[in-house]
Parts: C-alpha cells; structure tokens; sequence
C-alpha cells in the first residue's frame, strides 16, 4: 500500500489492472504472461506478470498483500528447481505434480482454475455473499485448506464486473480486521473473513471502490500506529 497515493490514483490503478488483465484476456492468459522464468531477480522486476503485479507491482501500491510463496501461485518460474516431493519441475518452471507431467499440462489446468475463480466472482457478483468461496473447489492460492492474501487479492480485483461497484474493503489480513473491530468495540461475535468483511460493509455503509479504499487507508493505519 503506497502512502500519499489519493484514492482516485488508486481507483484508477484498480481500474487499469481490470482492464489490462480482463476476464477476457485471462481466458487465453499464456505462461509466461502469468509468471516468467527467472534466471535473477532482476529480469523478474523488469517483467510485468500477473503474479507479479498482484505481489509487487500496481496492486501492491493498492493494498499490501504480503509475500507469497511460490507453491501458492502453483506454477512460477525459477531460479532453482524446487526439491519439494509434491512438486515437478522443469529447466524453467516448477509446478503441483498433480496439475500435470508437463509445464504445458499443468499450466492449462491450472489457468482453468483461475478462469474458474473468476467465473465464479461473475455469478456471484450481485448477492454480496461470499460463501460461495469456502466450497470453491481449486486450490490456486491455497494453502493447507486456508484461503491466502494472494486469493483473497484476486476475488477482490474481479468481484464485480463494474468495478464502481467493488465493495470488499482491500485488506486480506483478517487479524487487521478484528483488531479494527475490538479498537471500535463493535459488538460481534467471531467471524469468518468473508462474513467479517460483510459486516463491515454493512457497518458503514459502503457503496463502491472509493468508499471500500477509503475505509482500507483508516483500518491499516490503525494497524499501523498500534504495533509500531
């Protein structure tokens, strides 16, 4: 999260990210668009990736969503093949075994999961409930059955089709979240982070990308001021 960044400069880098990586481009995403071979770090940085983009690049300067391992995005390029029984790896990529033999293989069935994910934020977009994502049944951006800041970054940049209507506060951490709740002594059992987002939003009310990064900036500079 970039600070002294306005909130239009963040709605309108929300809304280039929509646009340079649509439903539509998604669909026939390749994989080096998703993640690119690193033979150092550097020419990762100079690439511009989704994963990347999502952990460092204009997402980041959004909403801080920590680092990822690299398992999590179940296929990345990499410095050094990983030596992980559950994984495979070739001169380039490492990936889950069970996505496939090959780099090609598994990078298909895993992009169908990402398409998967993405069609399932569309047909839910209207009803504002998210339960719908505990039975989501891919493991991209999961780790021993618990949703990551990497997948919860991902609902949240396409869970709505008009992204005016984005709703879910940008903060993935659901710690951040219930020490904002205990701080406003908001009387609330304990929640799961998806019902806690929705009481949230209910609480105050709010209506679109503006009022969901506004309510982001307060909720982690709290965060911030009570553990520095």
């Amino acid at each position: 999260m970039e600070k002294g960044l306005s909130e239009n400069d963040k709605v309108e880098l929300f809304k280039s990210l929509r646009e340079k990586w649509s439903f539509d481009k998604i669909k026939n995403l390749e994989l080096e668009d998703y993640s690119r071979y690193r033979a150092s770090k550097k020419s990762e940085k100079s690439s511009s990736t989704f994963v990347y983009d999502i952990e460092y690049g204009d997402f980041n300067r959004i909403a801080y969503i920590g680092k990822a391992t690299s398992n999590i995005k179940c296929i990345y390029g990499h410095g050094q093949p990983s030596t992980k029984a559950n994984m495979k790896s070739d001169d380039e990529y490492s990936w889950y075994k069970k996505y496939g033999k090959t780099r090609d293989e598994a990078w298909q069935n895993i992009r169908q999961e990402l398409i998967n994910l993405l069609q399932n934020c569309k047909n839910n977009e209207d009803t504002n409930d998210f339960g719908w994502v505990y039975n989501e049944n891919s493991t991209l951006g999961t780790h021993h059955e618990r949703l990551t800041n990497y997948k919860k970054a991902i609902i949240f940049l396409y869970q709505h089709s008009d992204f005016n209507k984005t709703t879910l506060i940008p903060i993935f951490n659901k710690d951040i979240l219930d020490h904002y709740v205990k701080y406003k002594n908001l009387s609330l059992p304990p929640q799961e982070y998806y019902e806690l987002q929705k009481f949230l939003i209910k609480e105050y009310n709010i209506q679109n990308l503006s009022d969901a990064i506004k309510k982001s900036v307060e909720i982690w500079e709290l965060w911030e001021d009570s553990h520095s």
